[in-house]
């Protein structure tokens, strides 16, 4: 529900290690995905940061300190310090975007973790490799990344001071962190809540087409609100107004432009900063990103969005202590949701809200699709909410809603996980809605900034299918 107003590191590199020479990297439909930074304007963003994938980077990040951990290839700039068994707290380390580019071929692991006896790297929520300890507290290993698709790659790496096998540890480290894999794109199937269907809309995120102000008028806040007239199908902002969570959302016209876009993935990035300055005068710390497929006056460039599935595949931060519900996680609060577009007509009575999926970073294994209605209009109730797999931060998902003349469905990676009667708003029997994308912060839960201090969320599309006619 968020109707209700509220409440770069760099690392030394010592040596890079098997660095090719590639081709410009195409987005999905074959177009390049960089830009130059330089003299932003409204409706550009962050992109081509993921420049000469490389093997390995090896970087001079060490510790010599009992029971820390530092990550050396790749490189992070942070050295782990928490005992996850006594003081839980978000394991997220920055990996500067240069450092996190990969080839699809082995990876070369090293970790610096004095004390340690164990330790393991995961992806996809299983173990990949144990690394093997070569001299006192340096362990190395391989990471095959040859059959990982194109796109981000969630990696845990996980130390124990006791050795494989055995439970008795009394100190547990952990870091998390994406790499970018420049491989072959993942192969999706036909949605099958679409059987029957066609594709009508997508944004598969090759470009970012989104602006906070009318083009020519200014900054935000000091500019004119744009329209569907100027051209682009994100606005950077709630439309129709309205604040919500513990982070500001933040725009591509500023220098805390929380947006990149990377061979066809957009990465939303939340992040922690003390000296940031709140632009909506709420005093937070913490700024991210919000979008809309809809603008204040009601104007859309993506129309006719009615009944049919909706879905979108994104890879959500993981911001847990490892505690559910504990009050020790980092209080990432990301969701993927719609609204009727009639809400932002002049003299609107209700509206109905369709949360796709909504996350909390207090568990990681949790999701919830809800239907909220507000003012005149009837129906709604929770869709599903519960745990419908292992960690979902782990990988992408895809999360999806059929919307019918009398049901709405959610969908976990095809499979349907819950439904219910479809919320009915007087006059308007078959709603057109607008999309809306967000990495929130807070949702009542405390924000931690972690070692990296910033959260990342990586959507790789959203896509919608009409009935066929």
């Amino acid at each position: 529900m968020k109707l209700v107003s509220i409440g770069i590191i760099t690392c030394a590199m010592l040596s890079v290690v098997g660095q090719a020479q590639t081709p410009a990297l195409p987005g999905k439909s074959g177009t390049d995905a960089s830009s130059d930074q330089s003299n932003r304007q409204p409706g550009s963003q962050s992109a081509g940061l993921f420049h000469n994938p490389n093997q390995a980077r090896f970087c001079a990040t060490t510790t010599g300190t009992t029971y820390t951990m530092a990550i050396q290839s790749p490189c992070s700039p942070n050295v782990v310090t928490d005992n996850q068994v006594t003081t839980p707290y978000p394991s997220d380390v920055a990996l500067p975007d240069l450092n996190a580019s990969m080839l699809p071929a082995p990876l070369p692991i090293q970790v610096t973790a004095p004390g340690m006896l164990n330790v393991e790297v995961w992806t996809h929520g299983t173990l990949a490799t144990r690394l093997t300890e070569t001299s006192s507290g340096l362990f190395t290993g391989t990471l095959d990344l040859s059959k990982e698709p194109a796109g981000p790659l969630n990696v845990r790496l996980f130390a124990w001071n006791s050795p494989p096998g055995d439970n008795s540890f009394t100190v547990n480290l952990s870091a998390i962190l994406d790499l970018f894999v420049f491989g072959h794109p993942a192969q999706i199937p036909f949605p099958a809540a679409a059987a029957g269907m066609k594709l009508a809309w997508s944004d598969e995120f090759n470009t970012l087409s989104a602006t906070a102000c009318k083009p020519g008028t200014g900054v935000w806040p000091n500019c004119a609100p744009p329209t569907a007239t100027d051209g682009f199908t994100w606005f950077e902002n709630k439309p129709g107004g309205g604040d919500f969570g513990d982070a500001a959302f933040e725009h591509t016209d500023s220098r805390f432009n929380p947006y990149q876009i990377e061979a066809g993935f957009l990465r939303i990035r939340s992040t922690y900063d003390p000296n940031y300055v709140d632009p909506y005068g709420y005093g937070r710390h913490w700024y991210s990103g919000l979008l809309g497929s809809a603008f204040n006056d009601g104007t859309t460039n993506v129309p006719n969005l009615q009944n049919g599935y909706y879905e979108a595949r994104f890879l959500t931060p993981n911001s847990s202590s490892g505690v559910p519900w504990s009050g020790d996680g980092g209080g990432t609060w990301p969701a993927f949701w719609m609204l009727d577009l009639g809400t932002l007509q002049p003299g609107a009575q209700g509206t109905i809200e369709e949360d796709v999926s909504e996350q909390y970073g207090e568990n990681q294994n949790y999701t919830q699709a809800n239907q909220i209605s507000y003012g005149n209009a009837t129906g709604g109730n929770w869709i599903y909410r519960g745990q419908p797999g292992p960690d979902l931060t782990a990988d992408f998902h895809r999360y999806g809603l059929l919307v019918t003349s009398s049901t709405v469905t959610f969908y976990f990676d095809d499979h349907p996980l819950g439904s219910i009667p479809k919320a009915s708003l007087p006059g308007t029997p078959t709603p057109n809605w607008f999309l809306l994308f967000d990495l929130a912060m807070g949702s009542g839960w405390p924000d931690k900034a972690p070692p990296s201090n910033y959260y990342d969320m990586w959507i790789d599309y959203v896509r919608y299918y009409s009935p066929q006619s």
